[in-house]
């Protein structure tokens, strides 16, 4: 119970932080909307400022995940020194790797962004190129960041990380206000620079008395032999994940100016939700789960792991409803202003709409996917990815042809949800001690009780005679929580018991302190 606690305060604290993160991410697209709008520009920015991710899919986040692993393993087993030491040989190899891989995709982008934006062509195309220039020659800022995050996780120091996201946005939107509108792309571009070389300095500032660096430590050894070893798989299973934000891309291209920055703007707020929790729960379970199952406490691996996801889906079965039934006023609330036309708020919130189910599904799937990784299973999450990626690209390029920029959205989380599926059932195959039973019981009533909160929120609508968007929003959003949580209350009492014990205790415990 006492780690279920911990757990939860920690979770908490990190979700606080990139809430207000976010708030400050979104005050950042919603002024990037407002100066630039949708346009052929902006289309040429967000590929650029994503290029990294489809260039070397997920390099960062599979090396950091495989190192957390062995560097929790290594500070219980070998104490501080040993462990810093490790640290030191991964901050090395990490720089040497960001360096390559960063002059690497410099070069070779006049001949790859065409591949990843057909429908680009003339000044537009132009401009992409000189703008993927740019954010690939710092693609060793990202790297690092990904290091010394795990190296403050891996220590339980979660704030430190999500201070120095905070930064990252306040100092993007610092020089944009400086520069004020009518800016090129090259300003907005490299702003984004300078937001990302201030949120290193405050990860290394945070490292400062937790981790000691050792500059002459040797990056080349058998200890980053087998980070490289463990991080293959999860390279390979998150690079043909990313093949689902190239083949979007590539797709939504093609659809007329616009189309890109709408599933991009979209896209954040997608992301928004599943940062806020499935993130921040999967961020402080990940070195829980690693000392558990390196100890051999399959009891509380078991346990720990299906108390996450059904508390992770009881929160996000009822934001599920809520953005369904709300999805235009949501994008009007965060980007319907200035450059922000009526045109792509309708495109952007039809996105929205259809990436609303993900939310569940790439939440189990992020739980699972730590589960497998804290015994050191990688394989396995990788192979699901590639059968996920498979399905996307089927999906998004047939529906596009009939629905246009939601079949793309519609795509995307079909095979999110395939990949979920696919996870459940093989972490009951490789650990039959977890009784999947014990979440999927609870999950069907949650999803009953979600589908109860859209009935009511359908119902409210022809009621609500409201012209402020917020306003109209905020009211929703309470009626859909409320509904959500009385339905749940009568089929399943223990559920809304249990997490208002939980909330109860921590306050308690707070207040004594």
């Amino acid at each position: 119970m006492e780690n279920k606690k911990s757990i939860l305060n920690a979770a908490v604290a990190v979700s606080l932080l990139i809430i207000a993160g976010k708030i400050l991410g979104f005050g950042r697209e919603a002024m990037v909307a407002a100066y630039y709008g949708a346009t052929a520009e902006t289309d040429a920015f967000f590929l650029a400022n994503n290029m990294h991710n489809m260039l070397f899919p997920a390099v960062s986040g599979s090396l950091s995940t495989a190192f957390t692993s062995l560097y929790v393993k290594r500070l219980t087993e070998n104490g501080e020194k040993e462990g810093d030491l490790l640290g030191s040989r991964m901050v090395i190899f990490s720089t040497m790797v960001g360096i390559v891989l960063g002059m690497l995709g410099a070069v070779v982008a006049p001949l790859i962004v065409p591949i990843f934006a057909p429908g680009f062509s003339g000044t537009q195309l132009t401009l992409a190129v000189h703008l993927t220039r740019i954010t690939m020659s710092v693609f060793v800022l990202t790297v690092l960041q990904f290091v010394f995050s795990a190296i403050l996780n891996s220590k339980n120091l979660f704030i430190g990380s999500q201070v120095a996201a905070l930064f990252f946005n306040i100092s993007i939107m610092a020089l944009m206000f400086a520069f004020g509108k009518n800016q090129s792309m090259d300003v907005l571009t490299l702003s984004v620079v300078a937001g990302m070389i201030m949120q290193l300095l405050v990860l290394i500032i945070c490292c400062r008395g937790h981790f000691h660096f050792t500059p002459l430590a040797k990056p080349l050894n058998k200890d980053i032999g087998q980070v490289i070893h463990l991080a293959v798989p999860i390279l390979l299973g998150n690079s043909v994940w990313q093949l689902n934000n190239i083949v979007d891309r590539a797709l939504s291209s093609m659809l007329g100016e616009g189309a890109l920055s709408a599933l991009s703007y979209a896209n954040s707020l997608n992301s928004l939700v599943i940062n806020i929790f499935a993130s921040s729960l999967t961020t402080v379970l990940y070195p829980t789960l690693t000392s558990e199952a390196a100890g051999g406490h399959t009891k509380h691996y078991a346990k720990t792991l299906i108390q996450s996801m059904n508390g992770l889906t009881f929160i996000l079965t009822p934001i599920c409803s809520v953005t369904l039934m709300s999805a235009v006023d949501i994008v009007s609330v965060v980007y319907g202003r200035g450059s922000f036309a009526q045109a792509a708020i309708d495109t952007t919130s039809i996105v929205l709409l259809c990436y609303a189910p993900r939310f569940l599904f790439v939440g189990i799937s992020e739980v699972l996917t730590k589960g497998f990784f804290a015994i050191q299973d990688t394989k396995t999450p990788a192979r699901n990815s590639a059968i996920g990626v498979g399905c996307n690209i089927v999906f998004s390029i047939v529906f596009v042809r009939w629905l246009g920029i939601r079949g793309i959205a519609l795509g995307t989380t079909l095979s999110a949800g395939i990949s979920a599926l696919l996870l459940i059932i093989n972490i009951r195959k490789a650990m039959p001690f977890i009784k999947i039973s014990d979440f999927l019981k609870p999950f069907t009533k949650q999803i009953t009780a979600g589908i109860a909160a859209c009935a009511a929120l359908y119902v409210s609508k022809s009621f609500l005679l409201v012209e402020s968007s917020f306003i109209r929003f905020a009211i929703q959003t309470v009626i859909g929580f409320v509904s959500y949580a009385v339905v749940l209350l009568v089929i399943d009492k223990k559920q809304i018991q249990g997490v208002f014990s939980m909330a109860a205790s921590i306050l308690l415990k707070r207040k004594n302190r």
